[in-house]
């Protein structure tokens, strides 16, 4: 496991003590600040500066990454003794670093433009603010006081994550995507240093952004180091092969590909991934998972968690990068970011379809609204789809987005207990999405969709969740579709090249289309899912550990025994595969807490 951990304030002996359970590296100034653990990080200090960086900054006009991680260190202290807070208008690649500026009495720390690293940071009496890209080690310092926070238990149940910048803990916060942390002479404040502008002014034609996103693609993922002990998660979707495919068309050697299936037919994609792996040559290993494979690596997962994580597809891409590791490889390249960057999920079609109402005339949708209400159209049938229609579409956006949400489909009193009601802002995950929402200027919804999902999809979520399962299976992981080139050209692609109200992903579909296989194309989106729903209601085993988690929430305070019992009614006499996600989300919540031993912490 490697991690940093520092703190701001002046330094003193009794401070270093208290950092004392991180290994410091080998330092030239006895006044550093700064601690670490692990060949992937790198530091630079002089008298001026001292630096700790994790992945590969790099700097526009200059496109080349260090390789050393200590050269990456000195890149950063050198843009900003250069360029100061201007380094962000220059700065590309995926970090996050720390900047302890020694003359200005001046700490920043930042993250990449979409946070494919985490770094978490909380206040204390002793030590000033203590920060940590591991939430872990962080709150097992001495001077962090550590509560569970009602609030992000809340968002959980909702977000089956818990967005950033809050965490698990009461006054321990994540900083957010694209931002810094600056603490300079004692006051603290976040900077967003960049926000995407979606262009819909683009006037080239389709085929020719086509063309320019193949090029790009080609050029981007050619671009990263890949060494013989590197091998490609492979879903067999249009993403993982994308990256296997350019890869293995831009290297001597034989690109090695992971992937892994289920026996339930709706929820194995191997074929597909066969498909990829014939057209570009691989070496392709598989590996089938059974509800035995989910017990026996359930409890470390869950204990490796530095939060509750709500979602299952964690299982997958631990056993794929596990199975990698045996495998001798030692960094994976992921195809995470294709459809947040080029509208590949279902959802963004059918918000278009609601958001057709609101193009009408106010004359006819009070016609339709009228009619619909009074029964005139004189089908019973086409009256209730016309009323369910114009519902939906009058919630507007990103609200809509949630209206299938459990908690927007029954009366959250029944899902929380009255003391955790009455600690919780229960309209907080909707005015977050709300204001994450509204973040780009003049965007059209499909972008704005789309930056909403950057955010609670990719930051909040897969990215997340990818890395974490990578550490823990002991490889390095990283997101070629998610470069700074990639994200750039996604954003001066007009809405309507990317989904319209018959095609997901158009534009890149055109763009691969006679690079990938047709079969692939035109395949329905399935990802790492896991059929979890159906398994607890197959397996005894698994059911059983499944809801003694359940049961073991019951004197926690959080949710109502008589909603526990509802969950798993509802999952073995109902749809299995929907209630299986709730019965996820409140097992790894029992595990987690029982595990990490904070039952005893909750708030009554």
């Amino acid at each position: 496991m490697e991690y940093f951990i520092g703190q701001t304030g002046q330094d003193s002996s009794a401070q270093k003590e208290a950092l004392s359970h991180a290994k410091r590296l080998e330092m030239d100034n006895q006044d550093d600040l700064l601690f670490a653990d692990g060949k992937g990080i790198g530091r630079f200090s002089d008298e001026h500066v001292e630096v700790i960086v994790r992945g590969e900054p790099r700097f526009h006009p200059l496109g080349d990454v260090a390789v050393a991680q200590n050269l990456n260190a000195q890149l950063i202290s050198d843009e900003y003794k250069k360029y100061g807070f201007d380094m962000f208008e220059r700065i590309k690649g995926h970090f996050v670093f720390v900047i302890r500026d020694k003359i200005n009495d001046r700490m920043i720390i930042a993250l990449d433009k979409l946070g494919t690293y985490p770094v978490y940071y909380a206040k204390t009496v002793e030590a000033g603010y203590i920060f940590s890209d591991n939430l872990t080690q962080l709150v097992q310092h001495s001077s962090v006081n550590v509560s569970l926070s009602n609030q992000a238990i809340f968002n959980y149940t909702y977000f089956h994550m818990i967005p950033s910048p809050g965490t698990i803990y009461e006054g321990v916060f994540r900083v957010d995507a694209a931002c810094y942390l600056l603490w300079e002479q004692g006051d603290v404040k976040t900077v967003k240093y960049w926000v995407p502008r979606f262009r819909e002014d683009n006037l080239k034609s389709g085929s020719e952004i086509a063309s320019g996103l193949y090029r790009k693609l080609k050029n981007t993922i050619a671009s990263y180091r890949f060494q013989g002990d590197a091998g490609c998660f492979l879903s067999g979707g249009l993403d993982s092969s994308s990256v296997a495919g350019f890869m293995a068309k831009s290297k001597d050697t034989s690109v090695s590909a992971f992937s892994i299936g289920f026996p339930i037919e709706e929820y194995n994609e191997l074929p597909y991934a066969r498909i990829a792996a014939d057209e570009y040559q691989l070496a392709h290993f598989e590996k089938i998972l059974t509800p035995g494979d989910v017990l026996n690596v359930l409890p470390q997962i869950i204990q490796h968690m530095e939060q509750p994580f709500g979602n299952s597809s964690v299982i997958p891409v631990f056993c794929c990068a596990d199975f990698a590791k045996q495998n001798g490889v030692n960094t994976l390249f992921a195809g995470d970011g294709g459809d947040e960057l080029f509208a590949g999920n279902t959802r963004y079609q059918k918000q278009l379809i609601f958001e057709l109402y609101h193009l009408l005339p106010s004359g006819v949708r009070s016609f339709l609204h009228e009619s619909a209400k009074d029964g005139l159209i004189g089908r019973a049938q086409l009256t209730r789809k016309l009323s369910s229609y114009i519902k939906q579409a009058e919630i507007g956006l990103p609200q809509r987005l949630e209206q299938y949400n459990f908690l927007n489909k029954i009366d959250v009193s029944e899902v929380f207990t009255p003391s955790f009601m009455q600690s919780v802002d229960t309209n907080y995950p909707e005015e977050l999405c709300q204001t994450v929402f509204q973040t780009p200027e003049k965007a059209t919804a499909v972008s704005k969709m789309l930056y909403l999902d950057w955010k609670h999809t990719l930051t909040d979520n897969d990215l997340l969740k990818v890395r974490s399962m990578c550490d823990l299976a002991g490889v390095d992981v990283k997101f070629p579709m998610l470069d700074d080139d990639l994200i750039e050209y996604s954003c001066d692609i007009p809405s309507h090249y990317k989904v319209n109200l018959t095609k997901l992903r158009r534009i890149y579909k055109n763009a691969v289309k006679g690079f990938l296989p047709n079969k692939i194309i035109h395949k329905k989106k399935h990802g790492f899912g896991l059929p979890f729903g159906l398994w607890i209601q197959e397996d005894a085993e698994l059911r059983t550990y499944a809801y003694n988690a359940l049961d073991k929430l019951k004197s926690f305070n959080i949710y109502p025994e008589s909603f526990i019992e509802f969950a798993k009614k509802q999952h073995q006499e109902n749809h299995a595969s929907y209630y299986g996600e709730l019965i996820w989300i409140l097992m790894v919540l029992g595990e987690w807490l029982t595990k990490h031993e904070l039952g005893q912490q909750r708030k009554q």
